[in-house]
This record gives structure tokens, sequence and C-alpha cells, in this order.
């Protein structure tokens, strides 16, 4: 099972390498795209490497399939400072429920700070401030004592001065476990839904994402590896990797990659850094916290901060 695996995935890095020689057609043509926006700082400083590993309460946002699992009433606080001022946060809580079953919510939002107000003759009108906000809920069972299954149901606002538009939109997410207990295979179609309000009279697209994924704890290193093959609706496909340290105690040190800084090294001079990411996490009794940086080049960095803990 492993080998074959890995020969697909060698298939798949070649295909994605010979689709970046040309940017895609359908770039650009989707809307909400603050939903590609990963929040929480343990995956991101792993590169966004999380489909098959699935297992905290990261999985309110990149895959349902891992909540079957958790064992104690959690919560989840995230803040990002993004690129030009834009900020972000998500908040979650999971509630584990009889018959191996859990459920969950969460609030994720975006900012885009303020934007000047201009008519045709440049004169300034005043200032105002796009908003992004998605509310959501989550489900979880598990299958059988080897596959995990869940779904998210979300909905979606975004308001642009005056103009405001909604969405609804679902995600699925799976997660198979391995007999050697130290592999795991996930899969996840995130965003796949239908604009039900729209600024216009076209309505448009949502990011829709479709997702699959590896993690596999080293036996003979205290190391987690983590890897996903991604293919949004509107773009090329795009690998993201990554790797978790867990030799010491208490603190956990993190690093990754994703392939879908590409376009960003093409037009930097300083990209060398651009798509990798880096992190730590430090746990103190039923509390973990996590921090991570990730490069975007010239284009600035982001720094993301989350808190999550158990609730007695």
């Amino acid at each position: 099972m492993l080998k074959k695996f890995f020969w697909v995935g060698i298939l798949l890095v070649a295909l994605n390498s010979l689709a970046l020689a040309d940017i895609n057609s359908k770039a650009g043509t989707t809307s909400y795209t603050f939903l590609r926006v990963g929040p929480l700082a343990r995956i991101q400083a792993m590169g966004g490497a999380y489909t098959g590993l699935a297992d905290d309460e990261g999985s309110l946002f990149y895959n349902p399939g891992g909540l079957a699992k958790i064992k104690d009433k959690t919560y989840l606080l995230s803040y990002s400072n993004y690129i030009t001022d834009v900020q972000s946060g998500f908040v979650g809580l999971i509630y584990p429920m009889k018959n191996n079953r859990s459920v969950g919510v969460s609030f994720n939002y975006l900012n885009w700070g303020d934007i000047v107000e201009t008519d045709s003759f440049n004169n300034t009108l005043g200032t105002f401030t796009p908003t992004d906000i998605a509310f959501s809920i989550s489900g979880a069972t598990v299958v059988n004592p080897s596959f995990d299954a869940g779904a998210t149901v979300k909905i979606i606002f975004e308001k642009i001065s005056d103009y405001s538009t909604s969405a609804l939109a679902v995600d699925l997410g799976g997660i198979y476990t391995a007999a050697d207990g130290r592999t795991r295979f996930g899969a996840t179609v995130l965003n796949l839904g239908k604009q039900m309000k729209s600024a216009g009279s076209r309505k448009e697209s949502l990011p829709t994402l479709y997702k699959l994924g590896f993690s596999h704890h080293l036996k003979e290193l205290p190391l987690v590896v983590a890897a996903d093959l991604n293919k949004p609706r509107d773009n090329n496909f795009y690998l993201n990797i990554g790797g978790e340290f867990v030799h010491f105690k208490n603190l956990l040190l993190r690093a990754g990659w994703s392939s879908n800084s590409g376009d960003i090294k093409d037009v930097s001079e300083s990209g060398s850094l651009a798509g990798f990411g880096f992190g730590l996490g430090f746990l103190w009794k039923n509390y973990k916290l996590d921090y991570s940086y990730s490069s975007f080049a010239d284009l600035g960095s982001v720094h993301r901060f989350t808190i999550a803990g158990s609730i007695k």
C-alpha cells in the first residue's frame, strides 16, 4: 500500500511541475478568497501539510474527519497578523459525544483594514473596511477502528462598502490509520457549495479545494512528517510538506514548505524563503501555545498565534 501511494505521489508531483509552466486560465475566478488562508499556527508552520495528520483541534478547519477521536472538550483561539495590515482570527469549540462521535462549532473572520474610497475625480469620500466571516458546524464519527469521517457546514458572509454577499458550503473529510498505528492517509473536499446572494447579477464560484494527505511518525526518530497534494478549483496542483520534532517534553519544533509560492519567487529578488514556514509549540498543563512564521518574500511575512486547551 505504501509503495503504491509513493509512486502515485511521484506521478502527481511530476504532472504538477508541468502544469506550473503556465499560469492557469481560471486563476482568480473564485470568490471568498479568505477561505484559502490557513488560520492556525501549528499547521502553517508545517507548510500547511495536515490532511493526512488531522490529530488535534486543527481538524475543525483542515479535515473534519480528525475530530472523531478527540476525547476532551477543547477550545481554540487563533490570531494572524497577515500581510498589508490584514488581520484574521479563528475561534473553535469541540465537544465529544457518546458512540465515538464529536461535534464542533467555529467562527472564522478576516479584516482587510481601512481602504480609502474615492470618486471618479479622485476626491476622497471616506473609508470602508471589507470583512469576511464564516460560521461553521462540524460533526465526525468513528466508522471503524481504522477510518474516521466528518463533515462541516458553513455559512459565509462578505461585505465591501455598501455591498454584501453570502454563500453556503460544506467540507467533507476522512482519515485512515494504517495497521502500524504510525501511518495515516487523509482526503478532503473543502468549500464545496454555492453563492446564495451576489453583489451583481452573476453569482460567483466558491474556492473549492481537493486535498490528499499522508503522515508518518518515524520509528527511528522523534519526528512526524506530513505531505499534502492540493488541487484548487481555479488553479494548478501544488504540494505542502512539513515536519514536527517531538523529542522535548514540552517543546515542539516545526518547519514546512508549500510549492504554492512559485509565483512569488518568480517576481521577487528576495524570494528564497517564500513558501517556507517555521514555528514552535509549547505545552503546559492542559494548554498548548503555538507560534508560526511564514514568508511571502517582498510582500511581507505572516505571524500566527494559536492557543488551545481542554475544558475539564
